[in-house]
């Protein structure tokens, strides 16, 4: 307080002063002569960020310049405004930069009073920073909206008008805004064909009655003079205000369905095909292998019968008729298996991945035997979802190949190992062999492609393909790498982990 009343004023003062100490909105009153406060409440204080003593040691124009809310020429032009629209209020809204702290936005309402022949300001001002940022993003929030390429409208479920809907359901109806908001609803829906003003209040009903839950439906939307689309609707009745409204938002599917549709096709017409080319590789293989079959046992039959009359060099001919006959029966049935490797269509469960490791070692004991091969294996391996056929393939390939290209001073030893991460199993089988060139590593699962001639290493390489295609089809990847300083390959396959995945025996 600084105003000097007689004692008799001084009780009713101390009641107001009390009274606007606890209001929440900051009150001042100034000398616009001389730039003093005549008083400043508790509000104030808290508002500034300054004591009391200062603001009324130092004056508006120190505090106002200070916290960055008005030079003094704009302080002074502020007061003279007042002064001469007196009784008329002036309200404004502007940052003010607390002392020593942040920037906040308030709202100050101020008028000019005369009292006893002498002007005083009067101003109020609220911090408004929460409502200015809930404004902004309402602000965006509705600009979200409004770019949208989904239909929004708020409907009235009782006058069943719209309160108000977004520039994409202009767009979609094909109107302007003041012409979809003079059709109405109703209109709209009977010119659409969508639903009859019943049926719009027997849901809009059911809604309210089922709230929170929603509904979804597609229809045919077909406005006079534009074709035919398909709406997705979503609808909800929310309550706001105490008051009942419909949220509906439409996107259009037309593309999306014709999409399904045709790619539906797609999908039957590739099924078709690919039971057609199935069905040509069989016959295929059947019929090539038939003639190779008679051309490798009447050439055994040759070579037995006219033995005697053969010198070394026909004998040697009649070996290679006979090698090159099985080689290429042997190259007919890896492309066939390679064509039906991981099928869409093969049967798959959950099981150890264990099993199909048995059958494989199994299918190569006498592979193993004539290597003196040394097999380690983890105890346990995961259960997992797959196809038995296929995944028996893939250890039999590649722990073949660990044998076939062993050193020749040293036994073959295959070191298998799975490893469990966050999303999938890897699969890694080691060996102590020749190893892989680095600059081979992606050449090598690619169809036909050898790194050694047929003398070196017999093969149709194709082996790692189908592996790579089985991999695959189950949702992995295959890869190589070094085994280690001493040489060798590793090969590692992953598989998708299954919620129910868990090591067995």
């Amino acid at each position: 307080m600084a105003l000097n009343l007689d004692p008799s004023h001084r009780q009713p003062l101390h009641v107001l002063d009390t009274v606007l100490n606890h209001a929440p909105d900051s009150v001042q009153v100034i000398d616009p002569d001389s730039g003093e406060y005549l008083y400043v409440n508790d509000a104030a204080v808290r508002l500034y960020g300054l004591s009391r003593e200062v603001m009324m040691e130092r004056g508006v124009m120190w505090v106002t310049r200070y916290l960055h809310i008005w030079t003094e020429e704009q302080q002074c032009e502020q007061f003279r405004k007042l002064i001469e629209l007196s009784p008329k209020p002036i309200s404004t809204v502007q940052p003010l930069q607390r002392a020593g702290r942040e920037t906040v936005w308030i709202e100050t309402t101020a008028r000019a009073l005369e009292m006893e022949g002498k002007w005083l300001i009067v101003t109020m001002a609220r911090d408004i920073s929460e409502r200015k940022a809930a404004g902004r993003k309402a602000q965006l929030l509705f600009a979200a909206v409004n770019q949208a390429p989904d239909a929004i409208m708020i409907v009235d479920p009782e006058t069943l008008e719209f309160i108000d809907f977004n520039e994409g359901s202009a767009r979609m109806a094909g109107l302007t805004r003041d012409e979809m908001m003079r059709m109405g609803l109703r209109k709209m829906n009977d010119l659409g064909r969508i639903s009859t003003e019943a049926e719009l209040r027997e849901r809009y009903d059911a809604l309210i009655a089922s709230h929170p839950r929603s509904e979804t439906e597609t229809r045919e939307w077909h406005m006079p003079g534009q074709p035919p689309i398909l709406l997705e609707t979503t609808r909800r009745a929310v309550k706001v205000e105490g008051k009942w409204v419909i949220i509906t938002v439409s996107r259009d599917v037309t593309e999306r369905e014709r999409a399904g549709q045709d790619m539906a096709a797609h999908v039957v017409e590739l099924a078709r095909s690919n039971r057609e080319l199935e069905q040509f590789a069989n016959v295929t293989s059947h019929d090539l292998s038939e003639p190779l079959r008679m051309v490798a046992s009447f050439t055994q039959l040759l070579a037995r019968r006219y033995h005697a009359q053969l010198d070394d060099e026909g004998r040697e001919y009649i070996d290679y008729i006979v090698s090159g006959a099985q080689r290429m029966k042997q190259l007919i049935d890896d492309l066939l298996f390679y064509s039906k490797a991981g099928r869409p269509d093969a049967q798959t469960q959950c099981a150890p991945l264990g099993l199909a490791l048995d059958a494989a070692l199994e299918n190569l004991a006498h592979a193993m035997a004539d290597s003196n091969a040394v097999i380690r294996r983890p105890v346990t391996l995961p259960t997992l979802r797959y196809e038995r056929t296929g995944m028996t393939q893939v250890f039999q390939n590649l722990v073949s190949n660990a044998l076939k290209f062993r050193r020749a001073n040293a036994p073959a030893t295959v070191t298998i190992t799975a490893q469990r991460s966050e999303a999938e199993w890897t699969i890694a089988i080691a060996d102590n062999g020749i190893g892989v060139d680095p600059a081979y590593f992606d050449r090598i699962f690619v169809i036909f492609q050898r790194l050694h001639s047929r003398e070196e290493y017999e093969g149709t390489g194709i082996g790692l393909a189908i592996c790579e295609k089985i991999v695959e089809r189950h949702g992995g990847r295959i890869w190589v790498e070094a085994a280690g300083p001493e040489g060798g390959a590793c090969f590692k396959f992953t598989l998708p982990l299954q919620p129910s995945s868990t090591a067995t025996s």
